[in-house]
């Protein structure tokens, strides 16, 4: 097999055709299909958890199949990377810096020769930031690596050492630094590394750092408590998390003991409260915490001989319910959270955890209860079910908990088996404007896991009549059949998961109704003029029509300068004795139907009608068309030439003219 490319770049815009032959020679392709849209690379940021669509659709559709890489590599479906089963349109929810980024392309196959072409990639760039930040510590006097206590958890230094604070953060791009002590922000500093040079004990406390960029910031940040040699302080804790309404000890130790310490909260300063005790050895009780307690706790001596301080995070615990968003793919309908799965298949959801402090556990839940996930601390977690049979359908409930709660999300999990036509729709026969209905039934997965789609002519049913869908049948009702209705119906079953079904093909056909459609009308003529009265009528079978003269016999032979063309009544000549009542009568099998009109002869030049009416009155004149230019006879001209042949008449009020052509009124392309 051999390919050609043809290829056309502009900028943004880069148009790819390739056509192939089973032969050597590239003159001859064969296969001839493009692609209309392509997968572009995302303008601007793309952060971390953000939904991405990138599009592939070629120009034509029937035995193409669509499938995606990813720099390089087949791509396979799971519950938040997937393709549209429809469209071939990629989806990725909650792109995965870690996953997704790279270069994808999507590549087009007929999967009847077997022939591909391959899109330009588009490329993502996923900016990203980790959940938490932490301190290195180092002396730049000595180079040694300053750690911490493993029992008081504290960092010590020598009063007058130069130590240098590295805020250790992970994320894409470039990345901006705060630091805090104590929880007060240290203006003019963001980068990576602070700097305290000849530390003193004034610079003793708790340090933080946070990072952030484009894709926002760090959420948790380790603190680390720097403190002197010769400090006094052996216990303290960095930060504590608390549930709403309990207790909380926050310890503050010196040795030797010191004199009562004090405890100070958002610059003021802590007495003995129904809420807030300090104890003799140090301690700051908090009782019946509340969203209010949130925040930096500091502890100092209270003998004034030295600037020590200490800051203690206390923050108040939480748990979010599941977002309304949280299981991956979405519902494939709009009716709940209600999934789909083909018998045999395997059966993926993604379950995204709510935020929380501390980070909550999540796992997934049975039908019955039971656990089919461990519990983890993971973002996510991912139910997977092999091979699903019809038992396996239920309610699967994901569920995330910490200290505070549990909660959870639930889905319905519906296994659905082949359709299968138990009643195909039936041939009909009807007159126009009778009543009529197809029906469709089915055993198998009923709606709304499966859809009725009625065909008309092989192509989905636009036009009325609006079928009526039951849970395992639908029915077309044609309410007053016509010639629009005729055609070859069939209902097609698709099942979530499955090919579709088509049913045997039925034939509607309508007997159109005897009618006329261009009914006679009275009409004045003149004297010895060449004139045609029309009358045309439609029905099934198609009708004989004629004319009849109310004072000639049924049957009898039209006087020789009178013809009766298939219901074109064409006088050559117009005589005295044309004038009377004729009858048009159309007839086939379903009867008959007849419409008479009266026909005038009046004589040449303007004839006048003059009314009377009382004195000093206006007197009506009315002047009877007539011709004042006829077109030419037969005139031969070359095919493609153009022809004008020319009609004038006259008369008052100005008469209107028409053209018929092989006894066809306004038989004409609009077109020439």
């Amino acid at each position: 097999m051999s390919t050609c490319t043809i290829s056309c770049s502009q900028p943004g815009l880069v148009l790819v055709m390739i056509k192939t032959a089973m032969i050597s020679d590239c003159g001859t392709c064969q296969d001839d299909f493009y692609f209309r849209k392509w997968p572009v690379s995302p303008q601007g940021i793309i952060r971390t958890g953000q939904s991405v669509e990138l599009e592939c659709r070629v120009s034509a559709e029937d035995r193409i199949s669509i499938s995606w890489t990813l720099n390089g590599e087949q791509l396979i479906n799971s519950s938040r990377r997937y393709q549209n089963a429809t469209t071939g349109d990629l989806t990725i929810r909650r792109a995965d810096h870690r996953l997704d980024s790279g270069d994808f392309a999507c590549t087009a196959t007929n999967v009847s020769s077997g022939f591909s072409i391959a899109s330009q990639p588009a490329t993502l760039m996923i900016h990203w930031i980790g959940h938490s930040t932490r301190i290195n510590l180092e002396s730049l006097t000595t180079g040694r690596h300053i750690v911490e206590d493993e029992l008081s958890g504290l960092a010590q230094v020598d009063t007058g050492e130069d130590v240098a604070l590295y805020c250790h953060a992970e994320g894409s791009g470039e990345l901006q630094y705060d630091w805090f002590h104590n929880g007060r922000k240290i203006p003019k500093n963001k980068t990576k590394k602070l700097s305290l040079h000849s530390f003193s004990a004034s610079e003793s406390g708790t340090y933080t750092c946070s990072a952030k960029n484009g894709a926002g910031h760090s959420k948790s940040n380790v603190p680390s408590i720097l403190t002197t040699v010769k400090s006094q302080l052996v216990r303290f804790t960095k930060d504590t998390v608390a549930t709403i309404d309990s207790t909380v000890r926050l310890p503050c130790a010196f040795q030797p003991p010191a004199n009562p310490v004090e405890w100070l909260f958002r610059g003021s300063l802590l007495g003995q409260t129904s809420q807030h005790t300090v104890e003799s050895d140090g301690q700051l009780v908090i009782s019946k915490i509340n969203q209010q307690s949130e925040g930096w706790y500091h502890c100092r001596k209270s003998d004034g001989s030295a600037v020590e301080e200490y800051g203690s995070h206390l923050k108040v615990a939480f748990l979010h319910d599941f977002a309304k968003t949280a299981i991956d793919p979405p519902p494939p309908l709009s009716n709940g959270h209600h999934y789909y799965f083909a018998e045999y298949s395997t059966a993926e959801l993604s379950c995204t955890a709510p935020d929380g402090l501390p980070s909550p556990t999540i796992w997934w839940e049975g039908p019955s209860g039971q656990v089919l996930t461990p519990p983890s601390e993971k973002t996510d977690s991912v139910l997977l079910l092999t091979r699903v049979l019809q038992e396996d359908a239920g309610t699967y409930r994901c569920r995330a908990g910490n200290i505070v709660r549990n909660v959870s999300i639930h889905v319905n999990l519906v296994v659905t088996s082949p359709p299968t036509i138990q009643q195909h729709p039936v041939s009909a026969s009807v007159n126009e404007d009778e009543t009529v209905s197809m029906s469709c039934a089915f055993s198998g997965s009923p709606a709304p896991a499966t859809i009725v789609q009625w065909l008309k002519n092989g192509q989905p049913l636009t036009d009325p009549p609006k079928p009526v869908h039951g849970l395992r049948n639908s029915t077309l009702n044609f309410v007053a059949a016509s010639k629009r209705h005729v055609g070859n119906y069939a209902c097609r079953l698709r099942t979530i998961g499955h090919l579709p079904v088509d049913s045997q093909t039925a034939t509607l056909h309508v007997r159109e109704k005897l009618k006329f459609t261009v009914p006679p009308v009275a009409k004045s003529l003149e004297l010895g003029t060449v004139r045609k009265v029309l009358c045309k009528a439609q029905g099934s079978p198609a009708p004989i029509v004629r004319w009849v003269k109310e004072d000639l016999k049924p049957l009898l032979t039209w006087p020789p300068h009178i013809e009766d063309i298939n219901g074109t009544l064409i006088f050559h000549g117009v005589q005295d004795d044309d004038a009377g009542q004729y009858t048009c009568i159309a007839t086939n099998s379903q009867g008959f139907i007849s419409a008479s009109v009266l026909i005038n002869v009046t004589s040449n030049g303007p004839v006048f009608s003059v009314e009377f009416p009382p004195i000093n009155s206006n007197v009506v004149i009315a002047v009877s068309p007539h011709f004042t230019s006829l077109p030419n006879n037969v005139t031969f001209y070359k095919e493609g030439q153009k022809v004008e042949l020319h009609c004038r008449a006259n008369g008052h009020p100005f008469p209107t003219i028409q053209w018929d052509k092989d006894s066809v009124m306004d038989g004409f392309t609009s077109d020439r």
